[in-house]
């Protein structure tokens, strides 16, 4: 059993290497809160210190959740109902959260998080051993974001291609989308494997300029509204290709509801955004039982949240490449001294205990970007 004895905020902010576009927003700085969080181990009587990662973005654009409104009720309500509760895993922590609201997947999503870093450096297990992964090393690919031109667009994905990465995922916007220019692009690399993005901005006549795209468009992600599950699933059922969806999914019960329409043929999973690791391995439990294919996704976040991402996209063996780009693809500088590199189109997962990664506090210093808030 581990008591929490103490639970520190600290937001802290990486700028891009690039300015990233989508149709949600232009991304240059991205905004992120380490968690740190102080277990007692009641067997030992040793603390035991986990990290975790709000990955909310800052503006409602893509949900709800913000980081403000992370760091703002887990200082007010989540971490105050955590003080002094003991729990003897992880997944007890999750239901526990879940009672108090269920809401706020990002806040929660972390302080579970932080749990598994502290069971896994008290028990000797690395995070993709907890999982029960199959797999020491994923294929992984990169999200490029809208470009300026068709030229600029299809330098990035021959860069991509150049690098290894095994899929590549093209985001556009309803605003100025170019079935024509897509095709031309995809029969420039027909070995390649594509995927599209549309985040939400897609009318149905756009939509159905896809279904006429060569195969080697592997899915279309989130074409229409977050909460139009009804238009998912008229387009799926004219699609040659799985429907995947991300926006509408925020929780068990959209998944629920997306099978029950078959608005869609695959997931792309984002453990922090859908509540927590516990929360994504019953999705994936779920799926698997459903017919639907998931896969892993990230959130633009540090190296942190992307340790986990390969953990969790370790237990997936049969699944597309998970989005999970090299440590220096987006960012200039993490707060972590460990790096994530591409081999072969693959990402090794980490093994040492827990997380596998531990922030410098240096480099947290350097990039920290308001007071650190502390609840005990």
């Amino acid at each position: 059993m581990y008591q929490i004895k103490k639970i520190q905020i600290l937001p802290f902010a990486l700028p891009l290497q690039d300015s990233f576009n989508t149709a949600h927003s232009a991304m240059a700085l991205r905004q992120l809160s380490l968690l740190t969080v102080d277990f007692l181990d009641l067997d030992t009587g040793r603390i035991v210190s986990g990290f975790g990662e709000i990955e909310a973005l800052e503006t409602p654009g893509y949900a709800m959740e913000t980081q403000a409104t992370s760091r703002e009720i887990i200082e007010s309500y989540l971490g105050p109902a955590l003080i002094k509760q003991s729990f003897a895993q992880p997944k007890d922590l999750a239901n526990f959260l879940r009672q108090l609201t269920p809401f706020y997947s990002f806040a929660k999503a972390g302080l579970e998080l932080a749990f598994w870093d502290a069971v896994g450096k008290s028990t000797g297990q690395s995070l993709v051993q907890m999982l029960g992964a199959q797999l020491n090393e994923v294929p992984v690919g990169i999200a490029i974001g809208t470009q300026p031109s068709f030229d600029e667009q299809k330098k990035k994905v021959q860069a991509a291609i150049e690098a290894g990465y095994q899929r590549i995922k093209l985001k556009f916007s309803g605003k100025n989308f170019n079935a024509e220019q897509l095709k031309k692009l995809l029969h420039a690399f027909p070995e390649q494997h594509f995927s599209i993005d549309a985040n939400a901005s897609f009318t149905w006549s756009q939509a159905q300029q896809l279904n006429s795209l060569p195969s080697n468009l592997l899915f279309v992600e989130q074409p229409f509204a977050a909460g139009d599950f009804v238009e998912h699933a008229r387009f799926q059922a004219t699609s040659p290709r799985p429907i995947s969806l991300d926006e509408s999914i925020n929780n068990l019960d959209d998944l629920k509801t997306m099978a029950a329409l078959r608005a869609g043929q695959a997931l792309t999973l984002k453990w922090s955004k859908i509540g927590g690791l516990t929360a994504a391995l019953q999705a994936i439990q779920y799926c698997q039982a459903h017919q639907i294919q998931p896969w892993i996704s990230g959130m633009f976040s540090s190296d942190i949240g992307r340790a986990v991402d390969l953990a969790l996209s370790a237990t997936l063996p049969n699944t597309y490449p998970a989005d999970i780009s090299a440590s220096d693809r987006y960012f200039k500088e993490d707060i972590a001294d460990e790096e994530f590199v591409v081999e072969g189109g693959s990402i090794a997962v980490p093994q040492i205990p827990g997380l596998g990664i531990r922030p410098n506090p240096t480099k947290v210093e350097k990039f920290q970007t308001g007071d650190r808030i502390e609840i005990f």
